[in-house]
């Protein structure tokens, strides 16, 4: 992560502090630097993944995601409306908030990585079908 410094008009959904221009492996995000939580905007969230994946060799087990996450209310950044919680549909056993109308996920510190170091089906049938 390297913090780039610039103020965004955005505020942290947890801290309610102005989140910061970061980038974090070359992809622009916006990031809180008190609690480490990360603003991405969904078009690059993939890519980034992707991205990350591509220099690990993933197989980290996850561990099981804290259901009380569910039932938190997080502001969007951006239009200030709710947004929806619920389970990430990748791997990772991982809990993340997202604004439809923005195109922006949320995630908490630690998150992207544990995403990005997860088995993933695909990853492990591509491997035994030699395409890695």
């Amino acid at each position: 992560m390297r913090v780039l410094g610039q103020p965004s008009n955005e505020m942290c959904p947890i801290c309610a502090i102005g989140l910061v221009d970061a980038a974090f492996a070359n992809v622009r995000i916006q990031y809180c630097t008190r609690c480490r939580g990360m603003l991405i905007q969904m078009d690059i969230f993939a890519d980034l993944i992707q991205t990350l994946r591509s220099g690990h060799d993933g197989g980290v087990a996850p561990k099981a995601p804290d259901r009380s996450e569910l039932q938190r209310r997080l502001t969007c950044p951006h239009c200030r409306q709710g947004m929806e919680t619920h389970f990430y549909a990748g791997p990772g056993n991982v809990i993340l908030s997202d604004c439809e109308r923005c195109s922006l996920d949320w995630l908490d510190h630690g998150k992207l990585m544990r995403i990005a170091h997860a088995p993933d089906a695909l990853r492990e049938e591509a491997a035994v079908l030699g395409e890695d």
